[in-house]
C-alpha cells in the first residue's frame, strides 16, 4: 500500500503520532521543571504522612515514588545521597532509627529494582557501587518475644559498609556488621555473614572467597570522580 492508498484510519493514526511528537518536544521546557516541582511535592507529602503517622508512613510512600524522585525525598529526610546516583524502584527501607540519616548513598552507585535495605544500624555504600536486582542488606537480628532471644538467639545489631566499586549480585543478602571491600563480587544468591576482603570475589550459602581479582586493573578513575564534602 503506497502513501497514496493509504486506509484513513490509518492516516488518522499517523496524524495522532506526529501530534504526540510534536506536544513532546514542545513540553521539553516545562518537563525539565516539572520535574523537581513534583519531587519537592512528593517530600511534602511525605513530611506530612511522617507528623501522622511516623516514618514508617514515609517508607511506604518512598517504595511508591518514582525513581527520579528518591534522590531528593531520601535527603528531605537526612540520608546523605550523592550526585549521580541510580535508584530504580521499587526500593523499599526498613525500620529507620533516626529518620534516614543512617543512611549514605556514593557518587555513581546504582540500586536496582526490589533492594530492601534493613537501617536498624547504618548502611554505608561507597562510590561506583552496584546493587543488583532483589539485594537485601540486614542490619539487626531479633527473635522478638521467642524464648530463644534469652541466650540462643540474643538480639544483635551491627552496620554493613559496602566499599567503593564493589558489586552485589541479583538476591544476594548481607547481614549485620558486614563489611563488602573495595571492588569485591558478591554473587547472585549469596548469602553473606562475614566481611569480604577487598578484590574478592565469593559466592555460596554461606559465603566463601572463590577468586582473588588483579587490584591493579581495577584502578578507579580519580580524574572524573567528584569531591564529597
Amino acid at each position: 500500500m503506497t502513501a497514496l492508498t493509504r486506509h484513513p484510519g490509518e492516516c488518522r493514526q499517523l496524524q495522532r503520532t506526529g501530534l504526540r511528537q510534536a506536544i513532546f518536544l514542545l513540553a521539553g521546557p516545562f518537563r525539565l521543571l516539572w520535574r523537581p516541582l513534583s519531587s519537592a511535592f512528593v517530600a511534602l507529602l511525605a513530611w506530612v504522612d511522617e507528623w501522622i503517622w511516623g516514618m514508617e508512613a514515609v517508607t511506604e510512600r518512598i517504595s511508591h515514588a518514582r525513581g527520579r524522585q528518591l534522590p531528593l525525598l531520601l535527603r528531605a529526610f537526612g540520608a546523605s545521597i550523592a550526585p549521580e546516583v541510580d535508584l530504580r524502584q521499587p526500593f523499599h527501607l526498613h525500620n529507620p532509627q533516626h529518620r534516614l540519616r543512617d543512611l549514605s548513598i556514593g557518587w555513581r552507585t546504582h540500586i536496582g529494582k526490589d533492594c530492601l535495605l534493613d537501617l536498624t544500624a547504618p548502611i554505608t555504600i561507597g562510590q561506583t557501587v552496584t546493587l543488583a536486582m532483589r539485594v537485601t542488606i540486614i542490619t539487626h537480628l531479633d527473635t522478638y518475644y521467642s524464648p530463644l532471644r534469652l541466650e540462643a538467639l540474643p538480639s544483635r545489631t551491627g552496620a554493613v559498609i559496602v566499599e567503593d566499586g564493589a558489586y552485589i549480585g541479583a538476591g544476594a543478602v548481607i547481614l549485620h556488621n558486614v563489611t563488602i571491600g573495595r571492588c569485591a563480587v558478591v554473587a547472585a544468591g549469596a548469602l553473606v555473614r562475614e566481611d569480604v576482603p577487598p578484590y574478592t570475589v565469593v559466592a555460596g550459602v554461606p559465603a566463601r572467597v572463590i577468586k582473588t581479582l588483579d587490584a591493579h586493573t581495577l584502578q578507579p578513575d580519580h580524574t572524573q570522580q567528584r569531591n564529597q564534602a
